[in-house]
C-alpha cells in the first residue's frame, strides 16, 4: 500500500472560511434542523457549544446576530454530519432550507 504525504495548510484567520452570509444561512438551517431532530432547548444549546438561552430564543425567532468562528465551524461539521450519514431525508430537507433561505 502507497500513502501519499499530506501537507499541511497555514491557518488563515484573517479570511473568513464562512461568510457572515452563510453563517446565517448555516444558523436557519441548524434551528431547523434540531427541531427536526425534537431535542429540548436545553439540549440544541449544548449541541451548539453551550450559546446563551437568550441568543438561541432570538435565533428560533428567525434574528441571527454575530456568529463567531468556533460557533460556524460547529454547525458546518453538524450538517456534514448529516449529509455523510447517507439519510437522503434529511439532506433534502437541509438543502431545501438553505435553497429557501438563500432565494
Amino acid at each position: 500500500m502507497h500513502f501519499e504525504p499530506v501537507y499541511p495548510t497555514p491557518a488563515r484567520p484573517d479570511l473568513p472560511a464562512i461568510t457572515n452570509a452563510e453563517a446565517s444561512a448555516l444558523a436557519r438551517a441548524t434551528v431547523n434542523l434540531l427541531a427536526r431532530w425534537r431535542l429540548t432547548d436545553g439540549q440544541a444549546r449544548i449541541v451548539l457549544g453551550g450559546i446563551a438561552p437568550r441568543r438561541w430564543a432570538r435565533w428560533k425567532a428567525g434574528d441571527i446576530c454575530r456568529i463567531d468562528r468556533d460557533l460556524r465551524a460547529r454547525m458546518a461539521t453538524l450538517t456534514l454530519h448529516v449529509m455523510l450519514r447517507g439519510e437522503i431525508t434529511d439532506l433534502l430537507d437541509l438543502r431545501a432550507s438553505l435553497d429557501a433561505q438563500v432565494a
